[in-house]
């Protein structure tokens, strides 16, 4: 005998994933993911964001530095703003 509710039809059976539940994340849960990715959510993300910002406007003054030198470690310099940059 199948399982129902008040003429719902069966509900014995877990419903079929929707888009918003790819990642196991409730639908709501996985848009706000989506919404707020790589953006500030609060003032800890925002110091962070700051904090980053520096430390890579800093190697980039550095590397500038190195490079009017002449000196070769400016790549090094470029490379750490780089990588501060895809955080």
């Amino acid at each position: 005998m199948a399982v129902s509710d008040a003429g719902s039809g069966p509900t014995g059976a877990r419903p079929a994933p929707t888009a918003g539940d790819q990642k196991g994340q409730h639908p709501a849960t996985s848009l706000m993911s989506k919404e707020t990715e790589g953006k500030a959510t609060s003032t800890q993300d925002v110091q962070r964001q700051t904090r980053i910002k520096s430390e890579a406007s800093n190697a980039l003054a550095l590397a500038r530095k190195l490079d009017a030198d002449g000196r070769s470690e400016c790549m090094d310099a470029v490379n750490i703003a780089e990588q501060l940059s895809q955080l």
